[in-house]
Formats: C-alpha cells, structure tokens, sequence
C-alpha cells in the first residue's frame, strides 16, 4: 500500500527534519503557534500565500504538499 501523507503530516514531518518548533517556524511565517498547530493537525489549510512561504522554508513540494484530496493507492 502506498500512502500520501496529509497536508499537516507533511508540514509537521518536514518541521521537525529540520529541528524546528511550532514557534519556530510560526515567527518565520508571520503567523502563531497555535495556527501551525491547526495545520499541522489538519483542522485548518493554509491561504495560498502561506503555502507558498512553508513550502519555501520547509523545502517541500508546493503541488504535492498543498492538494486538496488525499490520495491513497492500494498496490
């Protein structure tokens, strides 16, 4: 079986990689912790613009990352 991860699962992933905190990475994106923790639990999406920063500082891949389904393949 093949899984995506969700949004969150890869903001967090991607955050912790690198060694960073919510806050961290809340003060680089202009936001609170308190948002990042809602993306990263999957209970709020990003805007565009903010997608756009988190991909640039988390080095993930925009399309990828911020689709709007998640997809799961059965192998």
């Amino acid at each position: 079986m093949i899984f995506q991860m969700s949004t969150g699962e890869s903001i967090r992933y991607a955050r912790e990689k690198k060694g960073w905190s919510q806050t961290l990475l809340a003060d680089y994106v202009g936001t609170r912790q308190e948002t990042i923790s809602a993306y990263e639990r999957d209970l709020m999406k990003p805007g565009v613009e903010v997608a756009i920063i988190l991909a640039d500082l988390l080095g993930l891949d925009l399309r990828s990352t911020f689709r709007r389904r998640l997809a799961k393949k059965t192998a």
